[in-house]
């Protein structure tokens, strides 16, 4: 009889080892969060606020999606001085280990550089340059195709080359330092560009929760009438990760 007995428990426990092997496999989300506020009173009034996320959904395969929002809003003497609003939406496709095409949608919106809405979508190729334990660097090449209205009413259409590359170093634990830029001429008009660049540095207090620092740098060659050509946002605060 125990022959048989052995006979049903091969099945069983076949069937049971992948259950376990799905038990140990990551999560295919990661949420992050990033909040940071100040506020001043007495000889000078000043609130501040940024809040951010990122949503990733990394499934096992060669698809990989991302979310990101952002908002920095300052108030001075009962007075708005800042207020700045954007969100993508992006998609990657793994051709190779190094090799990825994305595509990707995004929104933004700054009054105070003249800006009511820009809608960008935009697609071309990511490539993984290097690729070690710790550090990744990845160079992209693309075109973007945006719809602009600026606060004067003003629209336009245009579209722009893309290039850009990030690098990331990730310390022990979840500590990091990144840094990413992004160049836009407009095809029509070369000397009409944008550039972005940006440096964040995080270090964990726990295991969700982080001190979170980070620095932006925005340069338009030809903003709109009567506004500067480059905004600088420092931020600090925290960020919570699952």
């Amino acid at each position: 009889m125990a022959h048989p007995r052995l006979a049903l428990l091969v099945p069983l426990v076949l069937s049971a080892a992948p259950l376990r092997a799905q038990d140990t496999l990551p999560d295919p989300w990661t949420f992050t969060a990033d909040l940071g506020y100040v506020i001043a009173a007495g000889n000078t009034e000043l609130q501040t606020l940024n809040l951010g996320d990122k949503i990733t959904f990394d499934p096992s395969g060669a698809w990989r999606f991302t979310q990101a929002a952002n908002w920095v809003y300052s108030e001075s003497e009962d007075e708005t001085t800042a207020n700045l609003l954007g969100g993508d939406l992006r998609g990657d496709y793994d051709l190779s280990a190094r090799l990825a095409a994305y595509g990707s949608v995004a929104w933004y919106r700054n009054t105070f550089a003249g800006v009511s809405s820009r809608f960008s979508e935009g697609v071309g190729l990511g490539y993984k340059a290097w690729l070690a334990p710790r550090d990744t660097l990845t160079l992209e090449g693309g075109v973007s195709f945006s719809q602009e209205r600026l606060t004067s009413g003003l629209t336009d259409d245009y579209t722009a080359a893309r290039v850009a590359g990030s690098y990331r170093h990730q310390f022990a634990g979840k500590a990091y330092f990144s840094l990413g830029a992004q160049f836009l001429p407009q095809l029509a008009d070369l000397a009409d560009y944008l550039l972005d660049a940006r440096a964040e540095l995080a270090a964990p207090l726990s295991t969700n929760l982080a001190i979170k620092l980070g620095y932006l740098l925005r340069y338009e060659s030809e903003p709109a009438a009567g506004f500067e050509e480059t905004d600088t946002i420092f931020t600090a605060g925290l960020q919570v990760t699952y």
